[in-house]
């Protein structure tokens, strides 16, 4: 192979990565409209909407298993209406809440690590809010 065809082969794949890195990014920003969280928790916490048979659930639910908050978990098999009244359609869907009861973030798919233990000391009142490790 030339190493002009190679020069461009090498661009071609950085350009591919960099497409495929900020396609990820954007669809994990996307957190779609507000959930309203009013009343399902008492205070400050997380509420998750979740599904069975849902890796991605799975997934963000372990994380939070790693925190020492009160996690409130809203399953659609078990609350359907929950889902229908919230307009929450994709899951999973996580709400971080600060003292307040006001929504501090929200995040649609397995939120980056990062991001979720940034809102979640946003929220500054919840009890016991220092991830142990995330």
């Amino acid at each position: 192979m030339s190493d002009p065809a190679r020069i461009v082969l090498v661009v071609a794949m950085v350009g591919l990565a960099l497409a495929v890195a900020w396609w990820f990014r954007a669809r994990a920003d996307r957190s779609g409209a507000p959930v309203d969280v009013t009343g399902l928790t008492a205070g400050a916490g997380v509420v998750i909407f979740t599904k069975d048979n849902c890796p991605s659930c799975v997934t963000t639910l372990g994380m939070l298993e790693t925190l020492t908050l009160p996690v409130h978990r809203v399953r659609a098999e078990d609350e359907p209406e929950l889902f229908e009244a919230r307009s929450v359609t994709g899951v999973p869907v996580t709400v971080v809440v600060g003292g307040s009861g006001e929504p501090v973030a929200q995040f649609a798919g397995v939120p980056p690590a990062r991001r979720l233990k940034r809102a979640i000391a946003r929220a500054g009142e919840i009890p016991g809010a220092r991830p142990r490790e995330l």
